[in-house]
C-alpha cells in the first residue's frame, strides 16, 4: 500500500507534538522516519489502510473528518511502533537534515535563504544541498518555500488576516512579490485560494 497526503489536509499546529508536523514521523526532526511492523502491527496497520480505501468508496457525510481521523489513527500507531523498536542508525546527512528542519521551523518567517541556514549550520549552501541529494529528499530551497507556502495557506485558511498582513507575517518585504510566490507554487491566487476553501 501507499498511503500518502498532503500536508494542508492532516498537518495543522493543534495535533499533538509526537504526531504533528515535526512529529517523529515528519521531517527527520527526530529520528529517521522508518518504522518495521512486526506481524501483529502489520495487521494493525492494514486494517486502518483498508477502513480508509472503504472510506474514500463510500463518499458518505462527513467523509473528510473521517479520513483525517482515519488518517491521525495510522500515524498514532505508527509513533507507537516506532517507540517500541527505536532506529540507532543515523547518519551525518540525516543529522544535517534534522538540524535543518529544525531551523527552519523556527526561522522560516526570519530567513528565506538557504545561504542563512548553511551559516549557521557551519556549512556551505552547495555542501548542505548535496548532503539532501544523498538522502533522497527535496532541496533545501524546496524545502523552506514548502514551509512557507504551508504557513501561508494556514493562515489564508483559518484567519482572517488580508494577504499584505500574511506576506509581512511571513517576512515577504513585498505583498506583491509574496502573491507570486504564492501563485507559482499553490498555482492559485492567495484570493483564489481563500474562496475555495
Amino acid at each position: 500500500y501507499k498511503l500518502s497526503f498532503k500536508q494542508d489536509f492532516y498537518c495543522v499546529e493543534t495535533h499533538d507534538k509526537a504526531i504533528a508536523c515535526n512529529g517523529l514521523l515528519f521531517n527527520n526532526i527526530y529520528e529517521t522516519p522508518y518504522v518495521a511492523p512486526n506481524a501483529t502491527q502489520t495487521k494493525k496497520l492494514e486494517f486502518i489502510i483498508q477502513s480508509i480505501i472503504e472510506e474514500i468508496n463510500t463518499e458518505s457525510t462527513a467523509q473528510y473528518d473521517m479520513l483525517q481521523s482515519l488518517l491521525k489513527q495510522f500515524i498514532i500507531a505508527s509513533v507507537r511502533i516506532k517507540n517500541e523498536t527505536p532506529l540507532t542508525n543515523d547518519n551525518t546527512e540525516t543529522k544535517l537534515f534534522k538540524d535543518f528542519s529544525v531551523l527552519v521551523e523556527k526561522y522560516h518567517k526570519q530567513f528565506h535563504s538557504v545561504t542563512n541556514y548553511a551559516e549557521r549550520l557551519g556549512v556551505s549552501p552547495k555542501s548542505l544541498a548535496k548532503h539532501f541529494q544523498k538522502i533522497g529528499t527535496q532541496t533545501p530551497s524546496d524545502l523552506i518555500k514548502g514551509k512557507l507556502l504551508l504557513e501561508a495557506k494556514r493562515a489564508l485558511r483559518y484567519t482572517d488576516t488580508t494577504v499584505k498582513e500574511i506576506a509581512y507575517e511571513l517576512g515577504f518585504n513585498d505583498p506583491a512579490y509574496f502573491s507570486r510566490f504564492f501563485t507559482k507554487a499553490a498555482q492559485k491566487t492567495p484570493l483564489q485560494f481563500r474562496k475555495e476553501q
